[in-house]
């Protein structure tokens, strides 16, 4: 039985590697904006499933204060806050699966509250987007016996 290792999580955005800052024990958060599907009433006591083309959502990942993948982002929230548009793909490669999900126009949504401490804290940032796709390949391809 095959294993599903979070270490394999690639998660890059402007040529960061966000998952080296990753809080361990955490998991990425996607959330959609609005449902895939939606029904209303066809008036013969029925009623018609309606596919909703808004893709757009949130995506929480939530990182060790001390990390450098944290005063990283602060910086590029801060370059976006005075208008340098920072807004780029976010790409999350999961080989567990063999499958890639591309967040399209990604940005920072809001800067997370500072927190200070003796403990380690944890710091967690949002995207938003505007769409999404998810593609599939075989990670097994290139092995022998595969």
């Amino acid at each position: 039985m095959r294993q599903y290792s979070a270490d394999l999580i690639k998660a890059l955005w402007l040529g960061l590697e966000l998952h080296e800052g990753l809080a361990a024990g955490t998991f990425i958060q996607p959330k959609a904006n609005a449902p895939t599907w939606t029904q209303k009433p066809n008036g013969y006591g029925g009623t018609l499933q309606i596919y909703n083309p808004d893709t757009s959502g949130t995506l929480t990942m939530i990182f060790d204060q001390e990390e450098k993948v944290h005063s990283r982002l602060q910086a590029l929230a801060n370059a976006d806050r005075i208008g340098q548009a920072i807004v780029a793909p976010l790409v999350i490669l999961d080989p567990n699966v063999g499958e890639f999900t591309t967040y399209f126009k990604a940005r920072i949504q809001t800067m997370p509250d500072p927190s200070k401490g003796t403990g380690a804290a944890t710091i967690a940032w949002v995207w938003i987007f505007e769409s999404f796709r998810t593609q599939v390949f075989a990670p097994d391809r290139n092995l022998v016996g595969a």
